[in-house]
């Protein structure tokens, strides 16, 4: 994107929580791409429905309350290491596409994560170990998975040693 985009998505992504309320009461959908000086993405609004973080290299902590969200993707930030802090419960949640996020150690869990959801993408995000377990139960539902061989096999042979 060009400077003056990358400018633009940075002051968006910055507004404080109180600025989103008034300015960004029905934001429903976010795309960020290509940002690289973007490290921190802080107090996004409860609104938004789709989220979209492409190749955002240095990109390492999410924020916000997004209970409301259903699509989300995340590409290419590899210093990445968590989406706790953000998501909450995830009920709403429909599609989660994961890729190429080589810090990203863990996804949220909670007994209502995931119950909507019917699209799964995980790939080459080498440190998550294990599917978090409401994650696992909800796999056979799905009407679209793909992950990498590794999760596979942690799901249907896991090791206790």
């Amino acid at each position: 994107s060009s400077s003056s985009e990358a400018t633009a998505s940075t002051a968006v992504l910055k507004l404080s929580s109180a600025a989103n309320h008034r300015f960004l009461p029905c934001l429903e959908a976010l795309e960020t791409c290509h940002c690289y000086g973007l490290s921190k993405v802080a107090n996004l609004p409860s609104s938004i429905k789709t989220l979209r973080i492409l190749g955002c290299r240095n990109l390492q902590s999410l924020s916000g309350q997004l209970g409301a969200i259903q699509k989300l993707t995340i590409i290419s930030c590899i210093w990445l290491e968590s989406l706790e802090s953000c998501l909450g419960e995830l009920r709403s949640l429909e599609e989660l596409e994961l890729s190429d996020c080589r810090s990203l150690v863990s996804l949220p869990d909670g007994p209502q994560a995931y119950s909507s959801l019917r699209v799964l993408r995980i790939r080459d995000c080498d440190r998550i170990k294990l599917l978090p377990p409401s994650l696992q139960s909800r796999l056979d539902r799905l009407k679209e998975k793909y992950l990498d061989a590794r999760y596979e096999g942690n799901l249907h042979f896991p090791c206790f040693f």
